[in-house]
């Protein structure tokens, strides 16, 4: 969905998702969110899977997929004992409102544990993608939330 200056969403269109991402348009990024910068979010398309010459580029679909798909993950225990008890209250409680937004989901949600986005805290919505510094030859962005 995207967010209309009066306030009101919209569903962003296929003709949308089809665009490139970036101008110039590139085949490799990485997006970054300075809450959790141990899990960058690398887009890159598989060269192999397309013929010669043809490869597209990133496009605003591929993006909001891979930052979907990434945010989703659950962590591990060992990420959870790297945090101080003031950064796991706040995680929990974002876990907490997580699963408790959708009603019919509960059970199955609070089940699967804390996923990444749950760091975020109250700042997990997406709000776009700012130009960040350059690293390994990726294009970085940095996620404002």
């Amino acid at each position: 969905m995207r967010a209309l200056s009066t306030g009101q969403f919209v569903l962003i269109s296929s003709g949308e998702l089809i665009q490139a991402a970036t101008t110039p348009a590139v085949t490799r990024m990485r997006v970054i969110h300075p809450s959790i910068p141990q899990w960058p979010i690398d887009v890159e398309l598989r060269y192999n899977e397309y013929p010669p010459g043809t490869t597209p580029p990133i496009t605003v679909g591929d993006v909001l997929y891979m930052i979907h798909r990434s945010l989703r993950r659950q962590i591990s225990h060992a990420d959870w004992a790297l945090l101080g008890s003031w950064k796991q209250a706040e995680v929990a409680r974002a876990y907490t409102r997580r699963y408790s937004s959708v009603p019919q989901m509960y059970q199955l949600e609070a089940s699967k544990g804390v996923r990444r986005v749950d760091y975020l805290g109250d700042r997990h919505i997406f709000r776009g993608l700012v130009r960040s510094y350059d690293v390994d030859g990726l294009h970085c962005w940095r996620m404002i939330s």
